[in-house]
């Protein structure tokens, strides 16, 4: 796949899932500003394609790279990485079997894909996050001010005394 059709694969998917308006496919003419109408537009199908071509490519990148060179991918840097591999086919997953399962209990006129998202979630972990930080660190600073101390029996004590290194060495 030549670099024109590579990021026009990704220009269509990012079209598709950041339609935030019912309007915005009209206003652009571009159909995959469209919102979902039906599972079996134009956009689902492309959608599932994508999808398809995420986890072979993420196959095809596990083989060994002689077997890689014979099916035409050149070297090691022709994949994502792990993450993004990941989150881009979990979020391509997930939508198409969001819109199918809505779809199949609903009725509704339309699906605007970009609603789908995870912005207030992150802001609540990152909150989240933020507030047991400062209970770990006014725990540790509690108890970094508090001393320790240990009885040592005079027994003990006079081992510790006349014992040497070179003697506690194995």
């Amino acid at each position: 796949m030549g670099t024109k059709k590579f990021i026009d694969q990704f220009l269509k998917w990012w079209n598709i899932v950041n339609v935030k308006n019912s309007e915005k496919g009209k206003r652009l003419k571009n159909p995959f500003c469209d919102p979902i109408w039906s599972k079996d537009q134009m956009s689902m199908v492309f959608l599932n394609k994508f999808y398809d071509w995420l986890v072979s490519w993420n196959n095809k990148s596990a083989l060994p790279l002689n077997k890689r060179k014979n099916i035409g991918l050149s070297g090691k840097d022709d994949k994502l990485s792990k993450e993004t591999q990941f989150a881009l086919q979990f979020t391509t997953k997930s939508l198409i079997d969001i819109v199918n399962h809505i779809f199949k209990e609903h009725n509704p006129k339309y699906i605007l894909l970009d609603k789908f998202q995870t912005d207030s979630l992150l802001g609540n972990l990152d909150s989240e996050k933020e507030e047991l930080h400062k209970k770990s660190l006014e725990i540790f600073e509690a108890t970094s001010e508090t001393s320790v101390e240990f009885e040592m029996d005079e027994e003990l004590s006079d081992v510790f005394d006349r014992t040497t290194d070179a003697e506690i060495s194995p």
